[in-house]
Order: C-alpha cells, then sequence, then structure tokens
C-alpha cells in the first residue's frame, strides 16, 4: 500500500504505462488478425441450375430425367433462396422459377383433359422441401404446397390468355 501521495501517484502512472502497453499489443494483435481476414476466402456457389424458366415441355421433362441427388439438393437451395411472404406466394414464385404459363398449360397435376401429369416431376417434392427449409414454412404440409401447385396450374391458361392480349395491343 502507498503510504503518500506522491507514491500513489508513482503507483496509478505505473498502472497507466502497463495498460497502455498491453492495449498497444493488443491494438497490433488485432491489426494483423484484421489483415489476415481481409479478404477472406470466398464460398464458391454453384452455378444456378434452372438460369431462366422452362420454355418448353422438352426442356422441362429432360431437366427432370437428369435429377440426382446433389441435383435435387440444389435446386431445393436455389428455390428455398427465392422466399415470399406467405407459402402460397413462395410456391408460386417457384413454379415462375422453374417454367413458363405457356409450359404450365400443357400441364395438370394428375393429367386430366390430354395435359401431362405434374405430379409424377420431381418438382412439388422439391418445392415442398425448400418450403420447409425456411423457418417461417417448416410447418406446411404437402398438402397445402400441393393445393397450391393445383390451383397455378389451372389457372395457367388464363395468365397466358392475358400475356397475349397485352402482347396483341
Amino acid at each position: 500500500q502507498p503510504s503518500s501521495l506522491q507514491e500513489f501517484q508513482k503507483q496509478v502512472l505505473r498502472l497507466l504505462y502497463i495498460l497502455r502497453h498491453r492495449q498497444q499489443q493488443h491494438g497490433g494483435m488485432l491489426q494483423e488478425l484484421c489483415s489476415r481476414n481481409a479478404f477472406p476466402k470466398q464460398v464458391l456457389l454453384p452455378p444456378a441450375l434452372i438460369r431462366a424458366p422452362f420454355g418448353s415441355v422438352a426442356q422441362l421433362e429432360e431437366f427432370n430425367s437428369q435429377m440426382n441427388d446433389t441435383r435435387k439438393e440444389q435446386l431445393v437451395r436455389e428455390l428455398a433462396e427465392l422466399g415470399g411472404t406467405e407459402f402460397g406466394a413462395a410456391t408460386r414464385t417457384a413454379l415462375q422459377y422453374i417454367m413458363t404459363d405457356f409450359v404450365a398449360c400443357e400441364y395438370s397435376w394428375k393429367g386430366q383433359k390430354g395435359k401431362m401429369k405434374f405430379c409424377i416431376l420431381c418438382f412439388p417434392a422439391i418445392i415442398l422441401e425448400s418450403l420447409k427449409r425456411q423457418k417461417k414454412f417448416a410447418e406446411v404440409t404437402k398438402h397445402e404446397v400441393d393445393t397450391t401447385i393445383m390451383c397455378w396450374l389451372r389457372h395457367a391458361k388464363e395468365r397466358c390468355t392475358k400475356v397475349s392480349a397485352t402482347s396483341d395491343m
């Protein structure tokens, strides 16, 4: 214990000097760490599997036939990144990402009225999985997603008619 004011001041100055020295050491270490991580290694993401919505049934069917576990996982991640405010909007956004309305006109859920079956393709399961990967849609059911897809396919012709009507003007 310091016995006089002068000794007290010396002790405080010595402790301040030690503090300053330590702070400089830590500053140097921090600067070195920051310079090492100034350009962190970038994670290279694989290119998008779907660069643009499929414009023909043949393209969509070929893509479907080339699906394997790796590509499915990549597409699940791709679709999950699209997001949406609620599961119906997210499902419709995923469908628009996958195919044009003109291709959708060629499909119905079960293949009625001379159309092709959409339910047998890989996309319904992939869309469901991509939704479940998003926290806000973790509880969505297969039935809810399938119903949204059915409705979207059912209205594809109306969307195509609207597009061709506006392009004719």
